[in-house]
């Protein structure tokens, strides 16, 4: 589920890209902004970025990106789903053991979602089903599917590239997502939730229920009368 490709690193802010699509070697016909953010003490680092597109692979990073949005909505969704399930499933389990239960489900469930939503790999040249350059730091180093446009961009910034990859994909925040979604869930069950609801149940007492039948207690003889002395 990671990304591979070939790192370069990029004099920032002055770098140089090649004039063609940074996924299929096309013409350039339009620019895709990508961001890195570094925080250090108070001080907070963003890094801007801009490299060429082609219009057809810019629009499939567009639509890659709404995905990942949709799936990760869509994984918080199953996760609060699957929490609140088993927290209302008041068995004889401690709700913590229910919880890891429900997010044991909900996690291959997430992870399907992704799966099943991933787009095919588009026709060669292009290499990316979205985005084909990754801004992996603000120190400028970039990360590039096509191996072809790495070489050019190292070439025009006089750098080199190296093998890389990126692991943190669509897939990969799924389960995440789903831990998001189910802890929200489980801290609004246990806001509003009744007290009863956060414990184990108990074996019901019948004598304290009304109209319940309730066995009589056992017989005692009675006392026998002393007769007076003659």
């Amino acid at each position: 589920m990671s990304v591979k490709g070939w790192i370069v690193h990029l004099p920032s802010p002055s770098y140089s890209t090649p004039s063609r699509c940074a996924s299929c070697l096309g013409p350039k016909e339009t620019e895709i902004k990508v961001q890195a953010t570094s925080k250090s003490g108070n001080i907070r680092t963003t890094l801007t970025m801009s490299f060429p597109y082609c219009t057809a692979c810019a629009q499939r990073a567009a639509k890659e990106r709404v995905r990942g949005l949709l799936v990760f909505l869509g994984a918080m969704m199953i996760g609060g789903a699957c929490a609140l399930a088993f927290a209302f499933a008041n068995v004889f389990v401690e709700l913590p053991i229910r919880e890891i239960v429900a997010a044991i489900l909900a996690i291959p469930a997430a992870i399907g979602l992704a799966l099943v939503t991933r787009p095919p790999l588009p026709a060669a040249p292009a290499t990316a089903r979205g985005d084909a350059i990754f801004l992996r730091s603000t120190s400028g180093d970039v990360l590039c599917t096509n191996e072809a446009f790495a070489q050019s961009l190292a070439q025009a910034n006089r750098t080199g590239a190296r093998p890389g990859s990126k692991w943190m994909t669509t897939e990969s925040w799924a389960p995440f997502a789903v831990l998001l979604g189910g802890g929200m869930a489980i801290a609004g069950f246990a806001y509003w939730a009744p007290g009863s609801m956060l414990q184990l149940p108990r074996e019901h007492d019948y004598s304290s229920t009304p109209g319940a039948y309730s066995p009589p207690p056992h017989a005692t003889p009675a006392p026998t009368p002393l007769r007076p002395r003659r």
